[in-house]
């Protein structure tokens, strides 16, 4: 018995040179994880919940700080309101007593106080013509002129 011969082609693969390039195995290196890494899955949950809570920390620190400024603010307004008054009552003043010294230095000193330096220095003039002699009225004019 003759074998038969397949008429078949056997394909036998072609050999190809492999070339391997140096710096496309060092950029791929990188892309991967290294495997002794030193921050760790629960390091870097540890990291993250810390610097969270400094920022949380900051933030409470932050908002506490503009609500004491807000507070001293409201303070200051109130007290500003309460001078305020207190100067038209004595302005209203001046229309029963024109010639009282006290008034015109309280009026003045008020002024001063709302920052209203010019018309301090008028109503304390006013004051200084009633009374030259007035000591509280030279202390005043030795604050109003600095």
């Amino acid at each position: 018995m003759a074998k038969k011969r397949s008429t078949k082609k056997q394909i036998t693969p072609k050999k190809e040179a492999v070339i391997f390039d140096n710096s496309k195995i060092k950029q791929s290196r990188s892309l991967f994880p290294k495997i002794n890494r030193f921050i760790t899955e629960s390091w870097k949950l540890i990291l993250v919940s810390f610097i969270s809570g400094l920022m949380l920390i900051g933030i409470i620190l932050q908002s506490l700080s503009l609500y004491w400024a807000m507070q001293e603010q409201k303070k200051l307004e109130g007290e500003r309101n309460k001078t305020e008054k207190e100067l038209v009552f004595w302005k209203s003043s001046l229309t029963e007593y024109k010639n009282y010294r006290d008034i015109y230095l309280k009026i003045a000193s008020l002024e001063y106080q709302l920052g209203e330096k010019d018309t301090a220095k008028e109503d304390l003039n006013k004051a200084l013509e009633i009374d030259p002699n007035s000591e509280k009225g030279r202390q005043l004019e030795k604050i109003v002129e600095m």
